[in-house]
């Protein structure tokens, strides 16, 4: 009777090192989480009035006047469009930034 020998994959890494992959990814999204857990609470700072929560044109989501406007526009001496964009999505996915919800 013939018996059938498993050989192990040698494109995939020992068992070992998988788990110690996983196990230090894991340590490094509960590190992650500890220490941004503190920023739920935190308010908006003294710029984020201008940028955010009284820009009507972020505050409409993503269109494109507000597409065109952040590559042309340079708002308190700053030019950061994929931020301007990244806020336009929030707020057209998510409703209006309330200080104590945005994470």
């Amino acid at each position: 009777m013939l018996s059938v020998i498993n050989y192990p994959d040698p494109s995939s890494p020992p068992y070992d090192q998988r788990l110690r992959t996983i196990i230090f990814c894991l340590i490094l999204v509960l590190i992650s989480s500890a220490v941004f857990e503190q920023v739920r609470t935190h308010q908006f700072v003294f710029d984020d009035l201008g940028f955010i929560s009284r820009n009507s044109i972020v505050k409409d989501g993503i269109t494109w006047k507000g597409f065109t406007w952040a590559f042309t526009t340079r708002l308190m001496g700053i030019w950061h469009p994929v931020t301007w964009l990244s806020h336009m999505l929030d707020c057209q996915l998510f409703g209006e930034f309330q200080p104590d919800t945005t994470l």
